[in-house]
Order: C-alpha cells, then structure tokens, then sequence
C-alpha cells in the first residue's frame, strides 16, 4: 500500500471532493498526524474502551470503492460517515470461505457488483447486508466482519476504534499482524505473481471443501 502522489491537504480535497479524481486517503491516523482534532471528536459513552492513539479518518471520491476486506487487528469498528452517503456490504466472519479469502491475508478478490459464478460458485451462497450511511450516522462492525465501501458521493468519515471482546480475537489480530502479514509480503516480493495464483487456486479449494461439507 504505497502512496501514489505527495500533495498539500488543500489540494487534495479539490481533487478528490471537487474534482473527483481517484485518490482515497485511509487509515490517516490523525491521533498521530494533526492531534488537535481529536478535541473535535466526542468518544461515545457505550461501555466500551476506546483507542485515543488509532482515530482513523477515510477520504474518497465518488464512485470510488474501498475492497472487500476484514480489519487486521481484529478490534471492534464504529464508523462515522461526516459527508456524503456511501453503501457498506457487509459479512459475518463464516462466510468467509464463500468470499474466498485469499489465505495470509485479510482480502477477498470477489467481484460483488459483477460476480463471476463460473470461477466462484461458491459466491451465490454468501449471505450478508446491506446499508447505505448517511451523514451523521454511525455503523457497528464486530471484529473478523468483512466490508466493502462505496462512496455515492465525495465523502469523509471516522472511525474510533476498541479492542476485541475475546482472548482469541486479541491472539488472532496479533498473529494477523506479526505472523501472516509478513509472511505475505515476503512471499509477494520473492515470488509475485506465483504467490497470487496459489493463494487463489487455495481459496477456490476451501470454497469448494465448505460447500460438499454443506451438501454431505
């Protein structure tokens, strides 16, 4: 996930929300970058404890999508959307192997707008929701929930973030980050495209496993 342009925060918001080019900006931590703004942010008395240090805002374009994918850390998510509507499709974490998670990742590479049912069959089976947010309203999503982001119009929104419920959400958030994260990124510098396709045939396998454990 390297950066493609280096540019001013003035102009980088007539380009993406004026002028709609491409540009996301996620994952900005602003408890790192700019941490006056965090007097602007009422942390919501819900009994649960938020992180100050990861308070993460998100830019993108209209028409622009986030991917599908599921939280590394594996902490519990609130986001707020502060402009623009956007859609969120969203996953239970057993569905997982019908999205076909790519294994060492967090990332599926499923086509949910224009899905190919002969390469992912398992796909047509895949049960989840759909919500579109607008301005001012916040969305819940428990750890391991994948989620795919669609701005409809130029947007910003926040996210505050808590740690998981569980002992083993904590242990498989850290062995997500410390173990199967470098693995991949090695695995993708030595060996690229390789990498990419056994990850794939991988996850057409555990589909296609889950299904015959479905039909008996």
């Amino acid at each position: 996930m390297r950066n493609v342009d280096t540019m001013p925060f003035s102009r980088f918001l007539r380009q993406v929300l004026g002028q709609g080019r491409d540009l996301r900006m996620f994952l900005y931590n602003i408890s790192r970058q700019v941490p006056e703004l965090l007097d602007d942010i009422e942390f919501p008395q819900v009994g649960q404890r938020f992180s100050r240090r990861f308070v993460f805002t998100f830019f993108g374009c209209a028409g622009s999508t986030t991917p599908l994918h599921y939280d590394i850390d594996m902490g519990q998510v609130f986001h707020t959307v502060i402009r623009g509507r956007r859609r969120v499709r969203l996953f239970a974490p057993d569905q997982s192997r019908a999205l076909y998670r790519h294994p060492f990742t967090v990332r599926s590479y499923v086509d949910l707008d224009d899905p190919d049912f002969a390469s992912w069959p398992a796909l047509a089976r895949a049960r989840g929701y759909e919500v579109v947010l607008e301005p001012g309203q916040t969305l819940y999503m428990p750890p391991g929930w994948w989620h795919e982001y669609h701005y409809l119009d130029a947007g910003i929104g926040v996210s505050l973030r808590a740690p998981g419920a569980t002992v083993f959400q904590h242990l498989q958030g850290l062995s997500n980050l410390l173990v199967l994260s470098p693995i991949d990124r090695v695995a993708n510098r030595v060996a690229g495209r390789r990498w990419f396709a056994w990850k794939s045939r991988r996850a057409r396998r555990r589909a296609e496993a889950h299904d015959q454990e479905k039909t008996g």
